[in-house]
């Protein structure tokens, strides 16, 4: 039997979490469908766990690798799907009960990409986030519904999606490994400037688990602001070196100018982070703000991609730091 689904989960150090993962998954698992593991170095007994459920189910495929990260450990599981269509689940995340046959129900043969809703759970509660449902059948009513989804950031992740595993051979695309921020976005989009028809389903399918999410909010990420310009520069020569008509391309490009410049209020906001001075905050937001105007010229695009880079074109560094630092 063909395989039709090709489910891909990089693991690092998700003991805690990996059987949860499995679990929802193998209660609906189908011959047409695998599960690609890979342990990407971890040194809990995620390894341990991922072999035990290896050598009990023919669905699994595991394989074991030095740490790379996250897109090296995706990449890996690209190059060995065999399945028509691609889908990425992360260890610490689940799945509905009903997660391939709604995936099922939804797919048509000529679609390019779906995209369903999902849940957030945060140790006690789970918080529903569905999508609306949508099938664009032509190339201009896709790009723009996805641009849409671009400024509401539900392309941000690989998760809660399914790709064909055909546009991932035939343009070569994997995930960024010289990236640490932004390069699950830059893959989906590379993606997307391919795609012809889109499915978006309501069902939040696909569950996300925040309950280990405070200790990474107070990582300091010194390097924030290059690894977010580097994204987005990877982001405006994507679109604009694709094929898509100019009219596409420039939804395209308000779009992701409407990310950029927004991004840059996360930057700002890292600083809170750091042991700073009122000064030294001012010094760095004015340095940010200097940045930002400098790698790109902005755009007419709309009217709110106008007023959220007002700020930072302008530098109004007093206000930026008592709106985001206090």
């Amino acid at each position: 039997m063909s395989i039709k689904y090709t489910i891909i989960i990089p693991v690092y150090n998700a003991a805690k979490t990996i059987s949860r993962c499995l679990d929802s998954l193998l209660c609906q698992i189908r011959d047409d469908c695998e599960i690609i593991l890979i342990n990407d170095g971890s040194i809990d007994e995620s390894g341990i766990i991922c072999r035990n459920y290896s050598k009990h189910y023919s669905q699994i495929q595991l394989f074991e690798k030095t740490n790379g990260g996250v897109s090296s450990a995706r990449n890996l599981g690209i190059e060995n799907a065999k399945g028509k269509y691609i889908t990425f689940v992360d260890s610490d995340d689940y799945v509905n009960v009903d997660y391939i046959s709604k995936i099922d129900e939804g797919l048509s043969i000529d679609d390019d990409f779906l995209m369903f809703g999902k849940s957030v759970y945060n140790g006690e509660n789970i918080q529903e986030y569905p999508l609306f449902n949508k099938h664009t059948e032509n190339l201009e009513e896709t790009s723009k519904l996805l641009c849409e989804s671009l400024v509401n950031q539900q392309l941000n992740s690989p998760v809660n999606k399914v790709f064909t595993k055909e546009i991932i051979e035939q343009n070569e695309l994997r995930f960024r490994e010289d990236l640490f921020i932004g390069e699950d976005k830059v893959f989906v989009i590379q993606y997307l400037m391919h795609v012809k028809s889109a499915r978006f389903m309501e069902f939040p399918l696909y569950i996300v688990s925040t309950e280990n999410e405070a200790s990474l909010s107070r990582k300091k990420r010194e390097d924030l602001c290059e690894q977010i310009l580097k994204e987005h520069d990877l982001l405006f020569k994507t679109i604009e070196e694709s094929t898509l008509p100019q009219c596409m391309k420039k939804n395209y490009l308000g779009a992701i100018s409407f990310s950029y410049y927004r991004s840059a209020y996360t930057v700002i906001k890292e600083l809170k982070k750091f042991d700073l001075s009122d000064i030294e905050k001012h010094k760095k937001v004015y340095k940010i703000c200097e940045l930002y105007a400098k790698r790109k010229v902005c755009r007419w695009y709309n009217t709110k991609n106008w007023l959220i880079s007002l700020p930072i074109r302008i530098k109004t560094v007093r206000i930026l730091s008592s709106l985001l630092l206090k």
